[in-house]
C-alpha cells in the first residue's frame, strides 16, 4: 500500500473525527488469529473492528493493522528501549505540552511492558488510546448497574496509585464530572453529569424497558481526555416494561383494587351470615 494513500485516507479519517466516529472493520490477507482493535483518539473513535493477524508480538499486530486499512495510519518508532506509538492519524504524542501519548490495553488490562513484549494470541481485545496518566491524570470507567431500574448508574474507576518509594497500587475512585448522554433512540438523547459519587439519575419517563445506548465522555479543558470513552456500541438493559412512576403508579391501583375487594367479600359474608 503507498503511504500517500494512507496519507490521504488518514487526513479524511480526522476530518470525519470532527462530526462523528469511524466504525472500521478490515482484514489483513494472511493470518491465522483473529484479534479486536479499538482506537481512541483525542477526539473520538478511530476504529473498533477485527483483524486477522499472523504477529506474534503487539508491535507487529500494529503494523500490519497500519496496512490493512485505510481509515488511519499508525507510526510505530522504533528505538533503543524497544518500539513505541508516536502517532495516530497524526495525532502525535505530546500534543498538548505534557506526558500525553498512545497507550494500549489487551484484554482490558495494562501488560505493564512494551508493546514488543506483548505476544498477540487468537481472539484478544486491544484497545489503543491517548491519555496523560502521569500528569493529568486517566481514569477507566465502570458502571454500576444495580440501580438502574431506579434511574441510578454510577461510576468507578480502578486507579492505579505510587507511594514515595514508587511503588504501585489500586484504589477504587469514582469517576466525577463525566458527561453520560442516555439514548431514547438513534439520535435523541439527554445529557447528564455524574455528581461527586460518579453518579447520574436519569429521568423516570426515559427509563422505558428494553436497551439503550450510554455514553461518557471528560475531557479537560484543553480538550485532553481524561476518561476511556465509551465503545460505540455500549448498552445497558432495563428490565422493566414501564417507566418507574407507571409501575408505582400501577402497584398501588393494584392494592385498592385488593382492599376494594376484600371489602366486599366481607360484606357478603355477612349478608349470607344474617340470612342463615
Amino acid at each position: 500500500m503507498k503511504r500517500s494513500s494512507k496519507k490521504a485516507a488518514a487526513f479524511a479519517a480526522a476530518a470525519v473525527l470532527t462530526v462523528g466516529c469511524l466504525c472500521v472493520t478490515a482484514f489483513a490477507e494472511d493470518g491465522d488469529k483473529t484479534v479486536n482493535l479499538r482506537i481512541e483518539g483525542i477526539e473520538g473513535n478511530v476504529c473498533d473492528g477485527e483483524f486477522k493477524t499472523g504477529a506474534t508480538t503487539l508491535d507487529g499486530f500494529f503494523k500490519e493493522a497500519d496496512e490493512a486499512s485505510e481509515d488511519f495510519e499508525i507510526t510505530v518508532v522504533e528505538s533503543e528501549y524497544g518500539a513505541y506509538i508516536s502517532a495516530v492519524n497524526g495525532e502525535a504524542a505530546a500534543a498538548f505540552g505534557g506526558y500525553e501519548g498512545w497507550l494500549f490495553t489487551v484484554n482490558g488490562e495494562d501488560p505493564g511492558v512494551g508493546m514488543s513484549s506483548v505476544e498477540v494470541k487468537d481472539g484478544d481485545s486491544v484497545v489503543l488510546y491517548y491519555a496523560d496518566p502521569f500528569g493529568v491524570g486517566f481514569q477507566f470507567p465502570e458502571a454500576d448497574l444495580e440501580k438502574l431500574d431506579e434511574g441510578i448508574i454510577s461510576f468507578t474507576s480502578r486507579d492505579t496509585v505510587y507511594d514515595e518509594n514508587y511503588n504501585p497500587s489500586t484504589v477504587i475512585n469514582p469517576v466525577s464530572d463525566m458527561i453520560v448522554k442516555w439514548y431514547t433512540s438513534e439520535t435523541e438523547f439527554k445529557e447528564y453529569r455524574t455528581d461527586e459519587n460518579g453518579a447520574v439519575k436519569i429521568d423516570e419517563e426515559l427509563l422505558t424497558g428494553g436497551e439503550h445506548r450510554l455514553e461518557y465522555s471528560k475531557y479537560d479543558e484543553s480538550g485532553l481526555p481524561l476518561v476511556l470513552r465509551s465503545a460505540k456500541d455500549y448498552t445497558v438493559t432495563v428490565k422493566k416494561d414501564v417507566p418507574t412512576g407507571a409501575s408505582h403508579a400501577s402497584a398501588a391501583a393494584a392494592v385498592i383494587c385488593a382492599a376494594a375487594l376484600a371489602v366486599f367479600t366481607t360484606a357478603v359474608c355477612k349478608k349470607e351470615s344474617y340470612a342463615k
